[in-house]
């Protein structure tokens, strides 16, 4: 997969470009004001990643976003800025942009990212991880099946199974996971809340916890499943 970034300096990214390249996406980086019209007609690339931390006005990045939306209606544009505001995070949203990323931020962070939307964007997206004990879970529709049953779910507990689902077997931070459910509205007890009572519905244990790293899930073999490769640290 190959991945549009721009950015006005390429030596912040190199290693995250080490790394894509471990999981088959390929990165060409560009400075903004170096994108030319064939670049906005470039129908091969299947993410765009603008890094707004470099020089430049927001005016300049939001207008950068509209043209690649006007030109590309469905690829997924991230924006990786500090976000000091949410009238600042509203304004890439209305823009175009599909996500945002808050500095600090590492690689396997940004990597994760970009294989959701790139997933989200492709037929396949439907499809049914298989947990233990019957229990399934649907990324699509983010549904926790019990033996065809389905099991109530909050719009939270959801998003939470989403996100360890599609990378089941590796352990997910909670700041990860804090920001994906609530945003700037998360915070760790809130978190361990959630955890405590979606383990109050599932009979199983598919939900391991270790403490300073994080939580995961684990699919039938206890296996990364071959189809959703997990961003290297």
């Amino acid at each position: 997969m190959r991945v549009l970034l721009l950015s006005s300096s390429s030596r912040h990214y190199n290693s995250l470009v080490k790394e894509g390249a471990l999981l088959g996406i390929r990165f060409r980086i560009k400075k903004r004001e170096e994108l030319t019209e064939k670049d906005l007609q470039e129908s091969r690339y299947e993410a765009v990643i603008v890094s707004m931390t470099t020089p430049g006005t927001v005016q300049n990045y939001l207008e950068t976003i509209r043209k690649i939306r006007r030109y590309r209606s469905r690829v997924p544009i991230i924006a990786i800025d500090h976000f000091d505001s949410s009238s600042k995070i509203g304004n890439c949203l209305e823009a175009g942009c599909s996500d945002y990323i808050k500095p600090p931020v590492t690689n396997k962070e940004i990597l994760m990212k970009l294989t959701f939307w790139i997933e989200w964007e492709t037929p396949d997206r439907g499809r049914i991880v298989t947990l233990r004990n019957g229990y399934s879970f649907d990324l699509y529709k983010n549904e926790l099946t019990h033996r065809q049953v389905p099991v109530t779910l909050s719009r939270q507990e959801g998003l939470f199974l989403h996100l360890l689902a599609r990378y089941r077997g590796s352990f997910i931070s909670a700041e990860t996971l804090i920001d994906y459910i609530w945003g700037y509205g998360g915070d760790k007890n809130r978190l361990r809340v959630l955890v405590y009572k979606l383990r109050k519905k599932i009979a199983t244990p598919l939900i391991i916890a270790m403490r300073g790293v994080g939580y995961k899930l684990e699919n039938l073999s206890g296996e990364l499943s071959p189809h959703c490769p997990v961003p290297g640290n």
